[in-house]
């Protein structure tokens, strides 16, 4: 798939998220077949100060690559600032994020409010145009509500109009957050409106429904967030199933050995009592839906350390202690 300059190995994106597409997640997707990747949002503002915090979400490994490094913000001169900085940063894409919902995102102006502003958009686009060579894309929503209107395909060709390279519509409107149904008869619309290749969102869960979504839409990839949530091997069941052929879901060994490199690579990138912090939340992404669940994660929830962690995941998948499982290398976290 050519995506503005980038020749990805397929058209499946692991959608940004703040708080969970970090290094070591991006990793765990790449491993299992994502075609690309991005960073949790980043602040322009954030970059633009040089604030130590904001730049670490910029850290990366060769695996990764390539990066597409999102920024959200609503001053069109900071946002080509940031802009900058990534590309002197040596990164390969920029996405401007118009969809967060967050009310700490909206409040201040950014996020998913700016689609009740097409003109301050089109000055973003052209700002950051003009400032990067870098290839530039944004992620948007329908609007921001259903009340105010369907503004999607304005705003996907004001994207092409300035010169930017693609786009990931999420056919939801910002006050909905993710309730309710996507959907994707608006994405067909805004698939239609450009020239440009658009990336679906929304409700894609599996093999099926990434199928159902380009049939019905038409659009050129499919972009997956919560749903690849601790099942990083999402990514190669859809691309076996557009293909015709069929990966199963893993078993709980093939789960445990995923968990075990996942909180491995968490303890390199943040060290032991941060790792063992995140490593909670997570565990119950990768043991939903799994006998005995419930249990497992209550046992995490009290766990002290990480040896302690890694002792009840050896207990609950096998019930006993499994040293090589206790010892899975990170492998590519820098």
């Amino acid at each position: 798939m050519r995506w503005g300059k980038l020749s990805l190995k397929n058209n499946l994106v692991m959608a940004p998220m703040a708080g969970w597409t970090d290094l070591p997640y991006r990793l765990m997707v790449k491993s299992h077949g994502a075609g690309l990747v991005y960073t949790e949002m980043v602040s322009a503002v954030g970059l633009s100060r040089r604030e130590p915090k904001t730049w670490s979400l910029l850290r990366s490994c060769p695996e990764e690559r390539p990066l597409t490094v999102q920024l959200f913000g609503s001053d069109p001169r900071i946002m080509a600032q940031a802009a900058t900085l990534v590309e002197e940063a040596g990164f390969e894409a920029v996405d401007l994020n118009l969809g967060c919902p967050a009310r700490k995102v909206v409040k201040n102006g950014a996020g998913a409010i700016l689609m009740r502003k097409p003109e301050l958009i089109r000055e973003i686009f052209a700002r950051v145009r003009a400032a990067t060579s870098l290839t530039l894309t944004v992620k948007f929503r329908s609007g921001w509500s259903r009340e105010e209107g369907f503004v999607a395909p304005e705003i996907a060709r004001l994207a092409q109009e300035e010169g930017l390279d693609g786009l990931a519509c999420h056919p939801r409107y910002g006050r909905q957050g993710f309730g309710g149904r996507a959907d994707w008869e608006e994405l067909r619309q805004v698939v239609e409106a450009v020239s440009l290749p658009v990336l679906g969102s929304g409700d894609v869960t599996g093999p099926a429904s990434a199928k159902r979504m380009i049939e019905q839409t038409g659009c050129a990839g499919v972009m997956i967030g919560r749903a690849a949530l601790g099942r990083p091997w999402i990514f190669r069941r859809i691309e076996a199933g557009l293909r015709g052929g069929e990966v199963p879901e893993p078993g709980p060994e093939e789960i445990s050995r995923a968990m075990a490199r996942h909180l491995a690579m968490l303890m390199v990138h943040y060290g032991e009592m941060t790792a063992h912090r995140i490593f909670k939340g997570w565990a119950g992404k990768y043991l939903k839906g799994l006998t005995g669940a419930k249990t497992c994660r209550e046992d995490l929830n009290r766990s002290r350390s990480l040896a302690e962690m890694r002792t009840v995941l050896d207990e609950y998948f096998y019930g006993r202690t499994i040293p090589e499982l206790r010892s899975v290398p990170a492998q590519g976290v820098c």
